[in-house]
C-alpha cells in the first residue's frame, strides 16, 4: 500500500497529543521533528523522527512519535513497524493496541489483528471498537457476498498526485485535488508536504467515463488555502464547500493555533458564481466541513469535532428554515462511533453514505449507509463491503442510482499515486420471488407482494404471468414477504436470502386457497350422486354464500374463509336431504372434505365404517381416497374420506372386499390395506387403514424387497415395489431419498457392505429408469452397521430375527 500523502481526512481532526512524560532530553533533531509534529507537519515530522532514530535506536522520545506521525499519514505498512518499536520499547498507551491493531488489519494480517484487538477490548470496555473490529474479522466472509455486483476501474484522470472525494455537477465531476493548476498554491500544505487543494470540474466526454480537461474553479471559490470536498442541491444553483477558515482575505486560527475548516456556500447561476458566505455554525475553536446537501438544499450533514460528540469527528445534521440553519444535531450513536466518521453523500434523500474507521469493516476507512429517518435516530449503518471497501483508506462515494454508476476515493495498492478515484458499476442481480399454489405447484400471476426488513418496507411489486416478481434484496439477509391475492388468505413467509447473491433458484412463496370438497353419494349402493343441489350457509352471518351442484362423479368444491364455520345442506329428488356443519381451518393448510351421504337403509346390510389414521400419530387423514374393491369381481368404487378422516357405508352380507388408503404426500405401507368379509351374523365391521406421513428425516421400510442369494439384480416382485416408490416421488415432485440397503450380520463385514452398496444403487438405478431425475435419489449400502436387534456377529438368532435386520429402507432427505 502507498502512503496517502493528502490525509484531508484528519484535515478537521484537532490534534491533542500528551506525551509530556517524553519531555526530557532531546537531541536537536528530535527538537525539530517534535515542532514539525506540533506543526502537523506529519510527513517532515516522519523524516526527522526517522533520522533520529537512526542516531539513537533507543530513543523511546522519537519511537513514540514516529508512529503517531505514520498513522496520522494512514501509513500502515510504517505504522505497523513503528508500533511493534513501541511495544519492544513496553511504552505503549491504551490507544496503541488499537492503533497498532488497526495497523496490522489494514495490512492483512487478520489474526494477529484479532489478538490486539482482543486486549484493547478488554483494556477499554467502554470503546466499542475494540469489539466491533472482533466481530468484522469474524464475520470477515460477509463482506465479500456483494463481490460479483460491482465491477471497478482506475478513472483515467488520476496521477501521481491526489484526486478525491468528487461530485455530480453540470454533466461532469467537481472534485478536490493538488494535481493540477499552482497559481495559488504559495506554500506547501505542512501536514503531508504538498500543495494545498483546488477545486476543479472535469466534463464528461462520454457517458461518465470519458473526460476534458480539468478546469480550476474561479478565485472567488478557491483561496490560497485548501476547498473541498463541495456539494451541491438538485438545480445546482447552490453549492456548500469546506475551505480552511479563510474568509474576506483573513485567516483565523484556533486558540491553540490551529487553522481549521469551516463550510461556505455559493450560488451558482450559468456558470456564474457568487455570494460566498460562511456556515453561521462555523467556529474558530473545532473544525466544520465535508457538507452533503438534500435535494432541496434544506438540509445539511457535515462532520464536525465540536464538543460533545462520539468520537474524533462525528456526522451532523442542520436544516434550513425561515433564513436561517438550524442548531447542528448529532446523528447518535448508531452512526457516530468513538473514531472518525466523514464524507457524507446523500442518495435521493433517503440513503446517507459516509465513511468510518471505527465501525469495524474491512480497514481503514470504510463505506457505510443508513437509511435517512425523519424522526429519531438513524439505524445501525450497513458496511457497503468489498470491493468498494479495502484494507485502505475507501471514502468519498458517490452513486447514481439510474445509471447504476457511481465513484469512490481509495488509498489501495494499484492505484496511481496517493488517493485515487475510481469509477464503478454496481449491477445487482435481481432476487426472483416466485408464487405458487401449494397444491398444484402452479405460478399465481398478479400476486400483491411487499417485502420487509425487519419492520421496513424495503420492496414491493406484483407477481407476473409466470408467477415471478424480482427484487433488489442483500445477500445473507432475513426478510419477509407478504403475498396478498383474491380469493387466497394472505401469506407472510420469512426467508432468508443466500450468500452471495446472486441465487441460482429463487425465493419461493406458495399461497395455500382453502376449499370445500365434497361428495355427494349413495350410502347403500356405493354410488356416487350427480346433479345433487348443495346449499351453503356461512353461519356467523347466517346467509347463504353458494348454491352448488354435483357433478357426474357426485364432487364438489368451494373456496372458503379460515377459521370460519359453515353448514352444508345436499339435496336429491326423493331422498331425504343430508345436513352437516363444519369449522374450516385456522391455519390455512388443510382443506375441508365433507362427505354427504344419502340414501334409503336396506332391511339387510352390513355397515362399515372406515378410519383412515397418520401411522405414527394416529391423526385422522381428511381426504384420503379408499378403494373398495369387491373380491367376487374385481370391481371397484374409489371413496374419499371426509375431514375426520372417516367413510361410512353399508354392505351386503356375505360378500368379500379389499381395502386400500392413499393420499398424496402420504406412504401405503401393509397398514393402508385391509380385508373385509361380511357373514349373515355381521351388523358392523370397523377398519383403521394407516398411512405413513412423507417428512424430511423421516425413515421407511420398504416390505417386498427381495435379493436372491448374494446377488443385487432387481426381482419382478422387488420391481412392484420399487414402482410404488417412483409413483409417490412423481406425487410429490420436490422429494429427494436416500435409499439405503442393510444386511443381517451372517458372512464377513466386507463382504455384506459391497453387497448391500451394489443392491442399493442397483435399486437407485432402477428408480431413475422410471424418470425420476437421478439428483432426487441417492443409494447408500449400510451392511450390517445398522442392525436392529441383537443378531451380531456370533449370536445365534433365529431366521424370523435375521429378516428383521436384512431390509431396504428409504430415508426422506428433502421434502
Amino acid at each position: 500500500m502507498q502512503m496517502n500523502p493528502i490525509n484531508i481526512k484528519a484535515i478537521i481532526v484537532s490534534v491533542i497529543f500528551l506525551l509530556n512524560q517524553y519531555a526530557g532530553a532531546q537531541t536537536i533533531v528530535e527538537q525539530k521533528a517534535k515542532k514539525a509534529f506540533d506543526n502537523m507537519a506529519y510527513k517532515r515530522a516522519a523524516e526527522l523522527f526517522e533520522m533520529a532514530l537512526e542516531r539513537d535506536p533507543g530513543s523511546n522520545l522519537s519511537a513514540k512519535y514516529l508512529a503517531e506521525s505514520y498513522r496520522k499519514l494512514n501509513d500502515f505498512k510504517n505504522a505497523e513497524k513503528a508500533y511493534l518499536r513501541v511495544f519492544d520499547f513496553e511504552i505503549q498507551d491504551n490507544e496503541d493496541y488499537l492503533y497498532y491493531a488497526q495497523a496490522m488489519f489494514s495490512n492483512g494480517r487478520r489474526d494477529q489483528a484479532l489478538e490486539m484487538f482482543k486486549k484493547y477490548a478488554e483494556i477499554k470496555a467502554g470503546d466499542k471498537r475494540g469489539q466491533r473490529y472482533i466481530e468484522s474479522i469474524k464475520n470477515f466472509k460477509d463482506l465479500y457476498i456483494n463481490e460479483s455486483s460491482y465491477s471497478l476501474e482506475l478513472a483515467p484522470f488520476n496521477s501521481e498526485r491526489n484526486h478525491f472525494s468528487p461530485i455530480y455537477f453540470n454533466k461532469g465531476l467537481l472534485m478536490p485535488s493538488d494535481a493540477y493548476l499552482k497559481s495559488y498554491n504559495r506554500s506547501p500544505y505542512n501536514w503531508n508536504g504538498l500543495p494545498y487543494l483546488n477545486l476543479y470540474y472535469l466534463p464528461f466526454l462520454s457517458g461518465d467515463s470519458l473526460f476534458g480537461a480539468p478546469e480550476r474553479l474561479p478565485n472567488i471559490i478557491n483561496s490560497k488555502y485548501n476547498e473541498g470536498p463541495a456539494s451541491f442541491n438538485k438545480e445546482q444553483t447552490l453549492m456548500a464547500f469546506s475551505r480552511n477558515n479563510f474568509y474576506k482575505g483573513r485567516i483565523r486560527r484556533s486558540i491553540d493555533g490551529i487553522n481549521k475548516i469551516k463550510i461556505f456556500f455559493a450560488d451558482h447561476d450559468n456558470g456564474k458564481w457568487s455570494k460566498v458566505r460562511p456556515f453561521e455554525h462555523n467556529n474558530d475553536q473545532y473544525s466544520v466541513g465535508h457538507p452533503a446537501l438534500s435535494a432541496d438544499g434544506k438540509t445539511m450533514y457535515f462532520v464536525s469535532d465540536m464538543p460533545g460528540g462520539y468520537g474524533g469527528t462525528d456526522l451532523y445534521v442542520s436544516k434550513f428554515a425561515e433564513g436561517k440553519w438550524s442548531r447542528p444535531v448529532n446523528l447518535g450513536p448508531e452512526v457516530n462511533s468513538e473514531g472518525n466518521e466523514m464524507f457524507p453523500f446523500v442518495l435521493n434523500d433517503s440513503l446517507l453514505y459516509f465513511s468510518s474507521n471505527g465501525l469495524g469493516g474491512l480497514g481503514g476507512l470504510d463505506v457505510f449507509y443508513s437509511e435517512i429517518v425523519k424522526e429519531g435516530n438513524f439505524p445501525k449503518p450497513t458496511n457497503v463491503g468489498y470491493p468498494v471497501n479495502s484494507f485502505a483508506d475507501d471514502f468519498g462515494y458517490i452513486y447514481n442510482a439510474d445509471t447504476k454508476i457511481g465513484f469512490f476515493t481509495s488509498n489501495r495498492d494499484g492505484g496511481m499515486g496517493g488517493d485515487d478515484i475510481y469509477r464503478f458499476r454496481y449491477s445487482p442481480k435481481p432476487m426472483k420471488v416466485l408464487v405458487a399454489n401449494k397444491k398444484t405447484n402452479k405460478p399465481l400471476p398478479g400476486a400483491r407482494l411487499e417485502i420487509y426488513e425487519e419492520d421496513r418496507l424495503v420492496a414491493k411489486g406484483v407477481s407476473d404471468e409466470e408467477g415471478f416478481g424480482s427484487f433488489f434484496l442483500k445477500a445473507c439477509t432475513e426478510y419477509r414477504i407478504v403475498s396478498e391475492l383474491t380469493d387466497y388468505p394472505t401469506e407472510i413467509k420469512t426467508v432468508q436470502t443466500v450468500c452471495p447473491l446472486p441465487a441460482k433458484e429463487p425465493l419461493v412463496v406458495l399461497m395455500y386457497k382453502l376449499e370445500l370438497k365434497g361428495n355427494v353419494y349413495d350410502r347403500y349402493l356405493n354410488r356416487n350422486i350427480s346433479e345433487a343441489e348443495i346449499e351453503l350457509t356461512e353461519l356467523e352471518s347466517n346467509k347463504v354464500i353458494a348454491n352448488l351442484k354435483s357433478d357426474t362423479e357426485g364432487n364438489f368444491s368451494y373456496p372458503l374463509l379460515p377459521c370460519k364455520e359453515y353448514k352444508i345442506v345436499a339435496r336429491s329428488g326423493k331422498l331425504p336431504q343430508v345436513e352437516k356443519t363444519f369449522k374450516a381451518s385456522c391455519d390455512n393448510t388443510d382443506d375441508s372434505y365433507i362427505n354427504l351421504p344419502m340414501g334409503i337403509q336396506p332391511e339387510k346390510g352390513v355397515f362399515l365404517s372406515i378410519a383412515v389414521l397418520e401411522e405414527q400419530s394416529g391423526e385422522a387423514i381428511s381426504g384420503a381416497k379408499i378403494r373398495l374393491v369387491n373380491n367376487a369381481d374385481g370391481t371397484f368404487v374409489d371413496l374419499i374420506a371426509d375431514d375426520e378422516g372417516k367413510y361410512e357405508t353399508v354392505i351386503k352380507e356375505n360378500q368379500s372386499f379389499q381395502l386400500a388408503a392413499s393420499k398424496i404426500g402420504f406412504f401405503s405401507t401393509s397398514k393402508s390395506k385391509s380385508e373385509v368379509k361380511t357373514t349373515s351374523r355381521d351388523r358392523k365391521i370397523f377398519r383403521d387403514l394407516r398411512l405413513l406421513r412423507l417428512k424430511e428425516g423421516g425413515i421407511i421400510a420398504l416390505e417386498g424387497i427381495f435379493y436372491d442369494l448374494g446377488k443385487f439384480n432387481i426381482r419382478p416382485d422387488a420391481a412392484r415395489v420399487l414402482d410404488y416408490v417412483v409413483q409417490v416421488m412423481e406425487e410429490n415432485p420436490n422429494m429427494k431419498i436416500e435409499l439405503g440397503s442393510h444386511t443381517d450380520s451372517r458372512g464377513s463385514d466386507a463382504d455384506n457392505l459391497v453387497l448391500s452398496e451394489n443392491r442399493a444403487k442397483a435399486a437407485a438405478e432402477y428408480i431413475v429408469s422410471k424418470g425420476i431425475s437421478a439428483d432426487r435419489i441417492t443409494g447408500k449400502g449400510y451392511g450390517e452397521t445398522q442392525l436392529k436387534n441383537r443378531c451380531g456377529n456370533g449370536v445365534k438368532c433365529s431366521e424370523a430375527e435375521h429378516q428383521v435386520n436384512r431390509r431396504t429402507e428409504i430415508k426422506i432427505l428433502d421434502y
